[in-house]
């Protein structure tokens, strides 16, 4: 094999790995991110509020807010449960409806609107219907909030 076949085959075989290579990038990249992201969320409502997402949850929406040194302020999440099989047992929800548990949620949501600046995705927004799953719990001057329905559970974290 002549020299220059040589360098032809080894630029041919290390552009092909380089294509490989950010193929696989582009692929597995996105599914690395998500389990991070849920991985630390995982960790952040073990440390908070003693429990971890059930395996099957998945993430699909953290709304936006500001930053805080001391870390206050009204944290909203929804997760997919759709896979989950009994989101009710696992995290330890009623059944039902409890209107002081809708208003307390509502006026939460209101104040996170005001203080971290703005409203959350239409699309993410919470709107109780009849009967839902739902639990809260106080710890301290600390509040947190789980409402599960539809397939969705909805975590709102208040911390004063």
């Amino acid at each position: 094999m002549s020299k220059k076949a040589k360098i032809v085959l080894i630029v041919s075989v290390s552009l092909l790995a380089a294509v490989a290579a950010t193929i696989a990038a582009i692929i597995t990249v996105p599914l690395v991110k998500e389990a991070f992201e849920l991985w630390n969320m995982d960790r952040a409502y073990k440390a908070n509020w003693g429990f971890k997402l059930v395996k099957g949850t998945k993430p699909l929406y953290e709304a936006p807010r500001e930053s805080s040194f001391f870390g206050d302020g009204v944290r909203y999440s929804v997760f997919d449960i759709s896979g989950v099989d009994d989101a009710k047992i696992a995290y330890s929800l009623k059944h039902g409806s409890d209107g002081e548990f809708e208003r307390d949620v509502a006026s939460l949501m209101s104040r996170r609107a005001d203080e971290n600046g703005g409203d959350v995705d239409a699309l993410y927004a919470l709107h109780f219907p009849d009967e839902y799953d739902y639990r809260k719990t106080v710890d301290g001057d600390d509040t947190l909030y789980i409402v599960a329905f539809g397939g969705r559970l909805y975590i709102i974290e208040d911390f004063m």
